[in-house]
């Protein structure tokens, strides 16, 4: 059975990434990865003991993400989807931003650029 299922595979890669339908799906997913980031930063600063520079360049990244967050709730209640995205991948590259001044890395969102 598993010989069966590398020979099906073989040239082929799985893809588990998330994908939406529409733009509010989008938007839900952003809104998940975007909490789902905020949520790491607390551990990453308890493990990892960044440097109270770094603390302090955390929190400036964190309060630009949270306010970018509320924008982009803010546009898709007044139902421009488009803007709310742009504003939540923004808040997601921000806490990126603030795991990484942290010491971790994460993966950029499909779609962001480099």
């Amino acid at each position: 059975m598993l010989t069966g299922i590398n020979r099906l595979l073989h040239a082929a890669t799985l893809d588990y990434t998330e994908r939406a339908a529409t733009p509010a799906e989008e938007l839900a997913i952003e809104l998940s990865r975007h909490q789902s980031l905020t949520d790491l930063v607390p551990i990453a600063l308890a493990d990892l003991r960044p440097a109270p520079d770094a603390v302090a360049l955390i929190e400036r990244y964190q309060d630009t993400s949270r306010a970018l967050r509320t924008r982009a709730e803010q546009s898709a209640q007044r139902g421009d989807t488009g803007q709310a995205l742009a504003h939540i991948r923004s808040a997601v590259l921000y806490v990126q931003r603030a795991l990484a001044a942290a010491g971790v890395s994460t993966p950029t969102p499909t779609g962001s650029p480099p």
